[in-house]
């Protein structure tokens, strides 16, 4: 399986590959890629949504359609509880634990 590799820096042990094959299914335009700080997820952005994925399993988690056409602005807050997307003039503020409670695997 092609996979973007992850190591855990405190414990030199590698994580779950990322499948690099399902990352190209679900993303049209890979803009933009972040860490939540608790490192349980990398967050991508797409055309038109936010995508969650899990880092302890590789999983897609949660898919969450922004109604932007493509979101060229993405932040966390410093807990991980907040995200927030941007396009042009147009600003989302999304509720992260409400969001992954809504979609508990």
């Amino acid at each position: 399986m092609p996979g973007i590799r992850l190591w855990d820096v405190a414990t030199s042990k590698e994580k779950p590959a990322l499948d690099t094959d399902q990352i190209k299914k679900k993303q049209r335009s890979n803009t933009l890629w972040l860490f939540t700080p608790d490192g349980k997820y990398i967050v991508t952005s797409n055309i038109g949504q936010i995508i969650f994925w899990e880092l302890a399993t590789g999983a897609l988690r949660l898919e969450l359609a922004t109604g932007l056409s493509n979101p060229w602005q993405l932040a966390l807050s410093a807990d991980g509880n907040v995200l927030l997307t941007a396009e042009g003039g147009t600003a989302l503020v999304w509720d992260v634990r409400e969001l992954l409670k809504g979609n508990q695997s």
